[in-house]
């Protein structure tokens, strides 16, 4: 819920939060125009969606390697 409303209001923050400083300008300078505040909030709803997939994406991929970092053993 939190995100969502992060989303709505405050998209160029929550652009921020995952890591896309130089889009958070863009949607920044997109959020200033009445007109802008809606592709900036649909641009960071995918970017965030995205962000998301990734993330899982990389869990599975350190989830199944074939050994572990932290015992040094292969």
């Amino acid at each position: 819920m939190f995100r969502f409303l992060l989303i709505m209001f405050l998209p160029w923050l929550q652009m921020t939060i995952i890591g896309r400083p130089f889009s958070a300008l863009i949607i920044l300078a997109l959020q200033v125009t009445i007109i802008g505040w809606l592709p900036a909030s649909i641009w960071t709803s995918r970017a965030c969606k995205q962000y998301d997939i990734n993330r899982k994406i990389w869990a599975d991929m350190e989830r199944d390697r074939p050994y572990n970092r932290l015992s040094g053993s292969a």
